[in-house]
């Protein structure tokens, strides 16, 4: 019965001690296509933790210290470290995205990271980043096709040179002017400019927007 009584004993302390001295690491394994994985996760604990993410996630309960967190998908073609500092009990998020093998590894470990105080873990520095590229990507082939699209305006469709001249003020104004604005530079007649600016909207270089008694003029490409 002692014996019974110490074992309980021990298995009570022992409950109520890791959670007061411990933290939970957990996220998601993603590859670069940002398509959740298989993949055999490892932490430098003493001893190593290691668990393979059957459904893409993971979880490791640690103690406080910095720690390096190595992940491979199980045909060992994508692979990333993480670095990550426990600086107090909590939940810590962290995703992670594996890459191919390349002669100089990209290391995306976070700087920091938000400890779980009532949201549950969640950390929103990984759809903030996935946000940020997106819209990167954006730009860079919005940039492109506007490229495309003058050179198809002067080559193709072979545009007049007095609309071409339009669309030259028009971008040296940062693609924004009124009409009055563009009236005046060009020296143009009222008829004249409005009948280009028809022209020109009709093949969706440019787009008029009423403002008061004018309009305001903005370049598309």
């Amino acid at each position: 019965m002692k014996c019974f009584r110490v074992i309980v004993t021990a298995f009570l302390l022992t409950v109520l001690i890791i959670p007061v001295n411990s933290a939970i690491i957990k996220g998601e394994v993603y590859s670069w296509e940002l398509k959740k994985v298989k993949a055999v996760v490892e932490i430098n604990t003493t001893p190593v933790q290691r668990i393979v993410t059957e459904n893409g996630t993971y979880e490791f309960v640690v103690p406080k210290g910095v720690y390096e967190i190595k992940a491979y998908s199980v045909d060992r073609e994508l692979s990333c470290n993480e670095t990550i500092v426990v600086k107090d009990n909590g939940t810590y998020r962290l995703d992670l995205i594996l890459f191919p093998d390349m002669e100089y590894p990209i290391n995306f470990t976070e700087l920091d990271f938000n400890l779980d105080t009532g949201n549950n873990g969640i950390n929103y520095i990984f759809p903030v980043l996935v946000a940020f590229v997106f819209v990167l990507v954006l730009a860079v082939v919005w940039r492109m096709r506007g490229r495309e699209s003058l050179e198809e305006v002067s080559k193709e469709d072979e545009l007049p040179e007095d609309l071409m001249q339009l669309l030259e003020l028009l971008k040296n104004l940062g693609g924004r002017a009124t009409q009055k604005e563009l009236r005046e530079k060009l020296g143009w007649s009222e008829a004249k400019l409005s009948l280009a600016l028809t022209d020109l909207e009709r093949r969706g270089l440019i787009v008029k927007y009423k403002k008061g008694r004018g309009n305001v003029i903005f370049l598309k490409i």
